[in-house]
């Protein structure tokens, strides 16, 4: 499928979808002003049920998240049904149901098939701190250290300790090392050591934006490709129009640094 940029616009109504960065990643409706239509329509924070924010889509994205064939079907409101019970599939990765008793249009989406690819992206590091960039699934969450923890340069015993954590005290975990149980932490946004992540603790709050103390404030930060891992979804729009007649069509969903997106 052709890859558009998203284009944003806030017109409409919001939806605030369960309890929930910007996947994560959009399928676009290209060459056609259905998904425009809908522009403005939802600007929705979307949760895992934790209370984790995973996505935030405004505007025109509503057309994303509806796939080009099914958009020239249906109205307004059966689009906005659909791009809801889109997203919620997309994050929750189980199966959706809706229903407009006013036009009897229904649908269903469920997940086809969920993949794994690593992508590579740009992340910024403690030049004096992080000695390693192996791939990371990232994830953008605060956790609270259980008891004084070791912060190293590389996600191993073996690497040098270039920092420490109190006990109780909230980081920022930008991401999982992939096939390792360490954690790479961040500092303002800034990758900074790594933690073995039985040391650490998931929290309920929002990332605290680790301060940087003043030792750190004359470390280099510098800019390094690191291979992402993103779990991508393909998703299967099901609709039932009100003559009886059925339509689908599949979108493509990937989570990445900004959480849940279309592709």
């Amino acid at each position: 499928m052709r890859k558009l940029p998203l284009v944003c616009m806030i017109t409409g109504i919001v939806f605030s979808v369960s309890s929930c960065k910007t996947t994560d990643i959009q399928e676009q409706i290209a060459g056609s002003s259905a998904g425009a239509v809908v522009g403005g329509v939802l600007g929705s924070k979307l949760g895992d049920g934790k209370g984790r924010k995973l996505s935030t889509i405004v505007g025109a994205a509503v057309g994303a998240w509806v796939g080009y064939k099914l958009a020239q079907y249906l109205g307004e409101k059966d689009r906005q049904n659909l791009a809801q019970s889109t997203q919620q599939t997309a994050v929750s990765g189980r199966r959706q149901v809706w229903r407009n008793s006013d036009t009897g249009v229904s649908g269903v989406t469920e997940v086809k098939r969920t993949k794994r690819e690593l992508k590579p992206v740009q992340v910024k590091v403690l030049k004096g701190k992080v000695l390693e960039t192996p791939p990371i699934e990232f994830l953008d969450k605060t956790y609270i250290a259980k008891r004084s923890s070791n912060v190293r340069g590389g996600p191993g015993t073996d690497y040098v300790v270039v920092d420490s954590l109190n006990a109780n005290e909230e980081v920022t975990v930008l991401g999982k090392v992939i096939g390792k149980n360490w954690y790479l932490i961040s500092e303002n946004g800034v990758g900074s050591g790594f933690v073995y992540s039985s040391l650490l603790l998931e929290s309920a709050r929002k990332s605290p934006a680790r301060a940087l103390i003043a030792a750190n404030k004359t470390e280099e930060v510098i800019e390094v490709t690191i291979a992402s891992g993103q779990t991508c979804r393909i998703v299967t729009q099901q609709v039932q129009l009100a003559d009886g007649s059925e339509q689908s069509d599949e979108v493509t969903v990937c989570k990445g640094q900004n959480g849940w997106e279309m592709v």
